[in-house]
């Protein structure tokens, strides 16, 4: 069964390492995998490599780019592929006239966003262009549910979650050794996530900085990168919160663990998202979280009690729910279940399973 994932890119974003993740843990022997993607960025090829796949590149300069497309369509023709599972609008459209002009029999879509988040052309592309779909995924049931109220065809659609390996994230936050980033009378926040607008992280640093008037040795950590960067970074100065905030960048995944053994509480200040990878890892590491109150992240954090939800994504109420969890010795005390909650839901063992059988009931 010769099957080929098709995305924008390989960079460090959400779809990409589950791409990276999901071919790591399909261990079948009827099962030969390939990654193919559009844009020049190769961050996670190695990644890929390591799991036993071979990627190709077809070396555009942005997602628009034709001759990618063109490239691509060329090799899918030439390719006996039996299946191409593709992520993300652009790569999607482009699998699904492939089908149309015969080069694959079966086309599989994962959803990994909202579908308000993508610009109207591609949107329009992505609906007009799913017809011809034999199963479109959803990485949750919230995203499910955005499509379906848009028009989507129900009998068409399932939920598998993301995943994340279990055993081996909580072994590496066993393992990781401390940052040198606090003291004994340090609160610690960390933040995780591309610095887009819809994560919200300017709204985080002036909670942040209203935290910090009354614990002035509070740090924030914000861990990505991104667009705003350079926005955030003004911003901090303006607030006077050098000593305090640090953006540290896009990390490798394997330096993530030691930032969040030496946090106090895990922030996500999300205005949308289609699902909450990071707070699963955060959940793993048994820490308690603070986060703007929106359905993906309510369906991830469903069961765990060391959490506070904010209703609103305002920067007073991310502060008094900073206060409240970091003085709060019964919150702590019910975050063991961020490892049970997260083995038994969002296991990459689980994910990977749910979709070999989904690539064996659609060719068979």
């Amino acid at each position: 069964m010769e099957i080929c994932h098709f995305i924008t890119s390989l960079g460090r974003g959400g779809a990409e390492t589950m791409v990276s993740n999901i071919i790591e843990n399909i261990n079948d022997g009827e099962i030969s995998l390939k990654v193919c993607y559009l844009v020049e960025n190769h961050d996670l090829v190695n990644e890929v490599h390591d799991a036993g796949a071979e990627t190709i590149c077809f070396g555009g300069m942005n997602r628009e780019d034709p001759k990618a497309h063109i490239k691509a369509l060329q090799y899918f023709k030439s390719n006996s592929f039996d299946l191409i599972h593709a992520h993300l609008p652009h790569a999607q459209v482009t699998a699904r006239l492939a089908k149309k002009l015969g080069f694959v029999n079966y086309v599989i879509c994962t959803h990994h966003n909202l579908p308000d988040l993508y610009g109207t052309i591609p949107r329009k592309l992505e609906r007009s262009s799913r017809k011809y779909d034999d199963k479109d995924v959803a990485v949750s049931k919230c995203v499910m549910n955005a499509y379906l109220t848009k028009g989507a065809n129900p009998e068409k659609w399932t939920t598998i979650y993301n995943g994340i390996d279990v055993d081996e994230w909580y072994t590496q936050i066993k393992e990781a050794e401390l940052p040198i980033i606090n003291s004994k009378s340090t609160n610690v926040f960390v933040n995780i996530g591309r610095l887009i607008p819809e994560k919200g992280q300017l709204s985080l640093i002036e909670a942040f900085n209203l935290y910090n008037k009354d614990h002035g040795d509070s740090k924030l950590i914000i861990i990505g990168e991104g667009p705003q960067q350079a926005q955030l970074s003004s911003k901090i100065k303006t607030l006077k919160l050098e000593d305090n905030v640090v953006l540290k960048g896009s990390l490798p995944r394997k330096d993530i663990p030691k930032y969040l053994v030496a946090a106090d509480a895990f922030v996500s200040t999300s205005r949308s998202e289609g699902f909450g990878l990071t707070i699963i890892e955060a959940m793993v590491a048994k820490l308690p979280i603070i986060a703007t109150d929106i359905p993906a992240v309510r369906e991830v954090i469903q069961g765990y009690d060391c959490s506070i939800l904010i209703n609103r994504n305002k920067p007073i109420l991310m502060k008094q729910a900073m206060e409240e969890i970091t003085s709060s010795n019964d919150l702590y005390s019910s975050c063991d279940r961020g490892y049970v909650i997260s083995k038994n839901k969002f296991d990459l063992e689980v994910c990977a399973s749910e979709y070999i059988d989904l690539y064996k009931s659609t060719i068979n």
